[in-house]
């Protein structure tokens, strides 16, 4: 049975992907998305090891997905006036706009996904998860 849920689980994410990530001329990651939307909704300075904390991702990874983010206009690093050694990260306007149509596809998604799901099947769901992530992290100790 635990194998089935985490195929089940690796099928529904890339049915995800597939749907959201990919719908436009210009795909971008997951991680793309999530960065965009952590800048998106934290006005502040970000730099590169916020991302890296907040969204529980390595050190090069954060970095090459920066580097091809920049390489495609979606951001700007501007050395940090307070510590010339970090930068901080920016989004382009042109990413904002990426971004939004982004959120509405993903808010259309999400309805798709739980339509005909009761509100106490969703909080049994995310409880699960929640589990499942709890025991991981437990398992890693």
């Amino acid at each position: 049975m635990d194998e089935d849920i985490l195929h089940l689980m690796k099928s529904l994410f890339r049915d995800i992907q597939r749907n959201y990530f990919q719908d436009d001329e210009r795909p971008l990651s997951q991680t793309q998305v999530e960065i965009m939307h952590y800048i998106c909704c934290h006005n502040n300075v970000i730099f590169q090891k916020d991302l890296e904390k907040v969204l529980n991702i390595s050190r090069a990874t954060v970095s090459e997905v920066l580097k091809t983010m920049e390489k495609n206009n979606l951001i700007e690093r501007k050395v940090n006036d307070n510590d010339l050694r970090s930068k901080k990260i920016l989004i382009t306007d042109y990413a904002k706009t990426l971004f939004k149509n982004k959120r509405e596809n993903m808010r259309r998604l999400n309805s798709i996904i739980t339509k005909d799901i009761t509100s106490h099947e969703k909080d049994v769901f995310i409880n699960v998860i929640n589990k499942m992530k709890r025991n991981i992290k437990e398992d890693n100790l």
